[in-house]
């Protein structure tokens, strides 16, 4: 019997940068979607295909505040107050 060869294999095509403006829309069609029972085909497609990148960010964003959490001793840190705060 003869094996097959694994195939190189295409990845799934991803949305570019996600800039603020299209953060804003992901809100607004969010928002929309818990809201109302409908939401258009632009603001379904914009949250499929944002969504996934968000999240990634985020979990990562989460991690890395965890190791740096988990690198400083904040017990051994006085925070100097301004003159400001002092009122």
């Amino acid at each position: 019997m003869t094996q097959v060869a694994n195939l190189p294999t295409v990845p799934n095509a991803m949305a570019g940068p996600i800039t603020d403006k299209m953060l804003e829309q992901v809100i607004c069609a969010g928002t929309t979607a818990q809201k109302h029972s409908e939401l258009s085909d632009a603001d379904a497609a914009l949250l499929i295909i944002t969504i996934p990148q968000i999240a990634t960010e985020l979990l990562h964003r989460r991690r890395a505040m965890g190791v740096i959490a988990d690198m400083t001793q904040l017990d051994n840190v006085t925070f100097i107050t301004s003159a400001r705060d002092n009122g």
